[in-house]
């Protein structure tokens, strides 16, 4: 028996000749239990023996060898204040919950566990625990004291109630898997993969398999890159009034955000951001806000959601009155596209396309869903610019939710919003559509008055140019392109101006002239470019086309 602080510590090997730690442990506890009523918290120090740890703590600078791996964990492991453990790429921790139920590591210190792409670290149940134990430890935590960020790379996580913790202190996590036990639906309840309270945690790159990611009381979370499949309710359930979730995919599995009013002091900077996020097939919501206590504005911004059995995205209890719901695409849902419920502020919907669910539009606002204008595209849409139309992916049976070129999506999202890559305007969804990539036009050195009339147009549209009277004879011809490149046309026939002659000069010293596009039944509707050649030189004016 050795005395740290104000604990008992034993200190024990397994006696030789013993197998059975069942045994073993009943011995123990039975010869212990009259002397743990004097001398309480009885626990083990820290020691190893090359690869087996019966747990304690750390007191110095610490670092763990893939030569001494694997280490064999048989009882909980605890970080001291201000100490340093690294664990090196390669290194395996095996947790036996036969020995001691669930172990656990907890690091009021720091702990890195860095590992690299072609030699990771586990974190698992040990290889030889009965299939009967649902999860083989408890926990990684970092506590409040761990000032220093602790940080995980290239880490697999598997078989723990909570595979990570950070609690009131900072978390970097990246290239890192979690996978739920062995044994799923066999525990009572479902374990969590990573549990952010109070701290600030970065998760980037990451897998989740059947297990949530929980962010809670005073916590910022930012996730970005990562995959959540399988979960079945929610991947990323957030109690906070800080977060920013983007670029991720989420597999039968949502993103929600809860009350958390009576947790916390809002600062006015503070906000929630849900964007460019791929979320497909989920039981209850794809994007779900019940924001009662939300004390930031929310910004739900070019998602892609899909196939949500009871609505694709949902905000309910409005009592901030900063809701936005922009540039997302929510096709497919088994209930509706985007409903906003019971009453508040009304949420801001505007540059949304909402097709083919059971209800496209729900929301307070009689004019949301109301199709009543066009857009920039010339499709119909309400008067906050929300379409219904097929957003034409480039292969919805096969899960590639890309745009086609003849997206109506492209170029329909909010021009107040930051524009695409391409330096075009926004489209609607998690992917814009790359224009950098159609084959490029023939340019110009120089600008001509170039325009088309009317735009969008239905059966005929008539292309007027002018060009200084010297530089007419130069004149080639009009050719009409689509999207990708291809020549559609270049048969154009002229209208008589003004003079009654083909190309006619005016008194201001230009000629001005008229041709009209008259495309046939076999050309879809869609955008394309008329360009207008001059000798060595062309110029093009963007028309759409809508049958």
């Amino acid at each position: 028996m050795k005395k740290i602080g104000n604990s008992l510590y034993y200190i024990y090997n397994i006696p030789p000749g013993v197998t059975s730690m069942k045994s073993f442990s009943t011995i123990i506890i039975l010869l212990l239990l009259p002397l743990s009523l004097f001398c309480w918290p009885i626990e083990f120090e820290y020691f190893a023996d090359s690869t087996t740890t019966w747990g304690g703590e750390i007191l110095s600078d610490t670092t763990w060898t893939a030569d001494k791996s694997p280490y064999v964990i048989r009882g909980d492991i605890v970080v001291d204040t201000g100490v340093t453990w690294t664990i090196e790429p390669g290194c395996e921790l095996w947790f036996d919950p036969t020995y001691y139920l669930w172990p656990s590591i907890e690091c009021w210190g720091r702990l890195i566990a860095e590992g690299i792409a072609t030699d990771s670290i586990f974190f698992m149940a040990h290889p030889g625990a009965p299939l009967t134990w649902d999860y083989g430890f408890r926990r990684v935590a970092a506590w409040e004291t761990a000032h220093d960020t602790s940080s995980f790379s290239y880490c697999r996580f598997s078989e723990a109630i909570v595979c990570l913790v950070a609690s009131g202190s900072s978390v970097s996590v990246n290239n890192c898997r979690f996978i739920r036990g062995r044994t799923p639906g066999g525990a009572p309840y479902t374990p969590w993969a990573f549990s952010c309270i109070g701290g600030n945690a970065k998760l980037d790159e990451c897998e989740f398999v059947e297990l949530e990611v929980r962010v809670t009381d005073e916590a910022k979370a930012e996730v970005r890159g990562c995959v959540f499949n399988g979960n079945g309710l929610y991947g990323i359930y957030c109690e906070t009034n800080v977060g920013i979730i983007e670029n991720n995919l989420l597999i039968e599995t949502a993103i929600y955000f809860s009350d958390s009013s009576y947790r916390r002091t809002v600062l006015l900077e503070d906000s929630i951001i849900i964007q460019n996020n791929l979320i497909l097939a989920n039981q209850p919501n794809g994007v779900g806000i019940s924001a009662g206590g939300l004390l930031s504005a929310t910004l739900i911004l070019n998602n892609t959601v899909l196939f949500s059995r009871y609505g694709n995205i949902i905000s309910s209890w409005n009592w901030h009155p900063e809701i936005l719901i922009n540039n997302n695409i929510s096709c497919f849902s088994g209930s509706t596209g985007i409903r906003q419920t019971d009453s508040g502020f009304p949420a801001t919907l505007r540059y949304n396309n909402s097709f083919r669910n059971v209800n496209n539009f729900l929301h307070p606002l009689p004019a949301i869903g109301v199709m009543c204008t066009v857009n920039v595209n010339g499709d119909s849409c309400d008067a906050f610019f929300n379409i219904s139309a097929d957003p034409m992916f480039v292969d919805t049976a096969s899960g590639d939710y890309h745009l086609q070129s003849s997206s109506p999506c492209i170029d329909a999202g909010d021009p107040s919003l930051p524009w695409d890559p391409d330096s075009t305007p926004p489209d609607i969804g998690c992917f814009y559509f790359d224009q950098t990539a159609i084959k490029e036009l023939p340019s110009i050195p120089r600008i001509f008055e170039f325009s088309a009339y009317p735009n969008p147009f239905n059966s005929s549209c008539k292309i007027a140019f002018a060009l200084p009277a010297e530089e007419l004879s130069m004149f080639t011809k009009i050719e009409i392109y689509d999207i990708n490149g291809r020549i559609v046309s270049s048969v154009i026939e002229p209208v008589e101006m003004t003079g009654g002659t083909k190309l006619p000069s005016t008194s201001s010293g230009s000629g001005l002239c008229e041709f009209v596009w008259t495309p046939d039944e076999s050309v879809p509707s869609g955008v394309y470019f008329a360009v207008l050649r001059v000798g060595t030189w062309a110029g093009k004016a963007k028309i759409t086309l809508i049958r």
